[in-house]
Parts: structure tokens; sequence; C-alpha cells
């Protein structure tokens, strides 16, 4: 009789685990607002269109969320789900480097971007994006390790890539 009731409670903390991993990955949001086609003053890439995002990463959990992300080049985090002519346009800034940041329960932290959009052939009114955000986990990284190695990881490995709303860009 013993047996049967802690192997009973055994289960239940099982299930209640497994149940609370799937919701902790549920509660942390990347949001992906389209603002609009916009242009940059660059005769780099003329040829290419451009599109104002508003990223927001929100923190839907009962906890702090800490993660690592570069304090210029945050897109360095995130990734597109298809199509390899979509990336973030970056003019660049002086002292680029990891920088823990954390987002309390039920806030957010929101991210301007511009995504470049290289092969501008393509008929993009019938397709829809994705935007993945790598989470770099407090302690995944620390001051010695190679961030941008870490990250191609996480990519290749497809290891904690939060995904967000679908999107479209319009011509």
């Amino acid at each position: 009789m013993m047996k049967n009731i802690l192997l009973a409670i055994a289960v239940i903390i099982l299930f209640s685990q497994c149940n609370r991993r799937r919701t902790a990955n549920h509660c942390f949001v990347v949001n992906v607002d389209i603002i609009g086609e916009t242009t940059i003053s660059s005769n780099m890439h003329k040829d290419h269109r451009f599109y104002k995002a508003n990223i927001d990463l929100i923190n839907n959990c009962d906890t702090i969320i800490h993660f690592w992300i570069m304090t210029c080049s945050w897109e360095d985090n995130f990734i597109f789900n298809n199509d390899s002519f979509l990336y973030f346009y970056n003019a660049g800034c002086d002292g680029n480097f990891p920088k823990l940041v954390q987002i309390e329960p039920n806030n957010k932290i929101s991210y301007t971007g511009i995504i470049d959009i290289a092969d501008t052939s393509t008929n993009l009114n019938y397709k829809t994006y994705k935007l993945g955000f790598l989470l770099i986990k407090e302690k995944e990284y620390d001051y010695n390790d190679d961030y941008h190695l870490l990250i191609n990881e996480k990519i290749k490995n497809k290891d904690a890539i939060i995904w967000s709303n679908e999107f479209r860009l319009k011509k």
C-alpha cells in the first residue's frame, strides 16, 4: 500500500514538472509588428527594400528571465525562419559586447529594427515569416567564451529558439 502511494506521488510530481517546463517555454513570447516600408541613406544597399519592425520580448512567466544579448548588434540573437535574403540592417556602432539582460515577470523589452530584403525580385505578398530569438541563458556564456560561436551552435542545433508570431512583408 505504501509503495502505491509513493508511486502515485512520484507520478504526480513528474507530470507537474513536465507541465511546468512546457508552460515556461510558452510564457516567454516574441512578438513582431511590422510598421511599414522605410528607406535608409546608403548607396551600398540602394537595390534593397527595408521594413521597420518593432520586436517585443515578453515575459509572461512568474519568474525573472535572464539572457545574454549584444549591446549594439542585438540582431545577432535573431534568425528568420526561411529565405536567406532577409537580414537585419545594422549601421554599426562602437562598444559592441555581450550584455546580461533581465526581464521582470509580466514585462517586456522592445527593440526597433530594420529588415533588409536583398532579393527584391521575390514576391513577398503571399509569404509569412517568423523571427526566432536565440535564448542564451545566464549560465551558458561567460566573457571567456566566443559569443558568436555559441550563437552559431544554437542555430545549428536548433537549440533554445523562441519563435515569434507570423508576419508579412508587403510591397
